[in-house]
C-alpha cells in the first residue's frame, strides 16, 4: 500500500478561509465540500472514537474566527511547504530507529482544525495519519512533525500483541501500555539522536522540555505506580485505567510522561549498549525494563546521575 495523501479536507477550508479572506460569500456548496471530504469525516470519526465532542456547527465558528481568516496567508504557505517535503529523505530518517522490516502502509491526512495536535488512528483497518498544518510552520518543524508521527506508524507495524500471550493478562497490558513510550522513541527519532535536543526547532518548546526532564524521577514514578496498579488489579474498570494512562500522556503541558520517560529511558539505553540494543527492545518489549535497568547503573556513575530504576514486581512480571 505504502504512503499516500488526502488534502481534501484542506482544500475545503483553505476555500472557505480564502473567500471570508476576500469578503465573499460562502455558499452551502463549500460547506458541503468540506463536511462530505473524506478528511473531514475521517476526522470526525476519530474524534467519536476518543470521546470527543465534534459538530459541524462547532467547526464553522472555529472557520469564522478572525484568527483563522487572518491566518489563510500563513495556511497556504504551509500547504505548499508540505507538498515540497522530500518524503523519501524523512522516511529513511525516521527508519534509522526502528528495526528493520518496519512497514509504513498509511494515509496522511493535512488537516486544519481547532486542536493542533496530530495523531495516527485506525479508521477502516487502515492506519491514518493526521497532521494538523501549524499556519507559517518553519520547515524545521514540520519534518520534524512528520518522522514523529511517521515513527509511530512503523512501530505500530512491528507490534504485535500475540507475541506476548505467555504473559498473564495483566502484565500483556502493561506491555500494551509499554507502547505508550514510542512518543519518547519517535521524539529521539525525529531529533535525528541523543545528542540533538528533541525540540530544537522551537525555543519555547526546548524550555518546556528542558523543564520537564528535570522532573525525570518524578514522571517515572507516576509510570510506575501505574503499571503497579495494573499488576495488582487496582483499577476500578478499564475505563479507569485508560483515563489515567492518558492522563500521563497529556500532563506537563502536552508532552506528558510518556514523552519525557520513554525519551529518557531510550537515550539511556542506547548510550550505553548501542542504537541495535534499543532497536532490539522495540521488537521485544519485554527487554526494554531489565536492559535499562542495568544501562541506567552505568549511566548514572558516567554522566553523574541518579535515574531511578525499575521494581522488581515489574521486572519480574515481565519474565517467561
Amino acid at each position: 500500500m505504502g504512503i499516500k495523501f488526502i488534502f481534501d479536507q484542506l482544500e475545503a477550508v483553505l476555500q472557505i478561509l480564502e473567500k471570508q479572506n476576500n469578503n465573499i460569500s460562502i455558499t452551502n456548496t463549500d460547506w458541503e465540500d468540506l463536511f462530505t471530504s473524506k478528511g473531514y469525516k475521517w476526522l470526525v470519526k476519530r474524534e467519536n472514537d476518543m470521546g470527543n465532542k465534534f459538530s459541524k456547527n462547532d467547526f464553522k465558528s472555529f472557520l469564522h474566527n478572525k484568527n483563522q481568516v487572518n491566518s489563510y496567508e500563513n495556511f497556504k504557505k504551509s500547504r505548499k511547504l508540505l507538498k515540497d517535503l522530500e518524503l523519501n529523505k524523512l522516511l529513511s530518517i525516521t527508519k534509522k530507529y526502528l528495526p528493520k522490516g518496519a512497514k509504513f502502509d498509511t494515509t496522511i491526512i493535512p488537516v486544519i482544525k481547532p486542536q493542533d495536535n496530530s495523531f495516527v488512528h485506525e479508521i477502516n483497518d487502515e492506519l491514518v495519519l493526521f497532521i494538523y498544518l501549524e499556519p507559517g510552520i518553519s520547515r524545521a518543524k514540520l519534518e520534524n512533525k512528520l518522522i514523529h508521527e511517521l515513527h509511530h506508524v512503523g512501530f505500530d507495524d512491528i507490534y504485535s500483541p500475540e507475541k506476548y500471550n505467555y504473559l498473564l493478562q495483566q502484565a500483556q497490558q502493561v506491555i500494551e501500555w509499554t507502547n505508550a513510550f514510542g512518543e519518547g522513541f519517535a521524539m529521539l527519532a525525529a531529533a535525528g539522536g541523543p545528542n540533538n535536543h528533541p525540540n530544537y526547532f522551537d525555543e519555547e518548546l526546548e524550555q518546556k522540555w528542558d523543564s520537564n526532564i528535570e522532573r525525570f524521577n518524578e514522571d517515572f514514578d507516576l509510570i510506575e505506580e501505574f503499571f503497579v496498579k495494573i499488576l495488582k488489579k487496582e483499577f476500578f474498570n478499564e475505563k479507569e485505567l485508560y483515563k489515567r494512562g492518558y492522563e500521563l500522556m497529556m500532563n506537563n503541558g502536552g508532552q506528558g510522561s510518556w514523552y519525557t520517560v520513554g525519551w529518557k529511558i531510550a537515550v539511556v539505553v542506547e548510550k550505553i549498549n548501542g542504537k541495535e540494543v534499543l532497536l532490539d527492545c522495540m521488537l521485544d518489549l519485554t527487554k526494554l525494563y531489565p536492559i535499562y535497568n542495568k544501562a541506567v547503573k552505568k549511566y548514572n556513575k558516567k554522566f553523574n546521575e541518579n535515574l531511578k530504576s525499575w521494581s522488581d514486581i515489574i521486572i519480574n512480571s515481565l519474565k517467561e
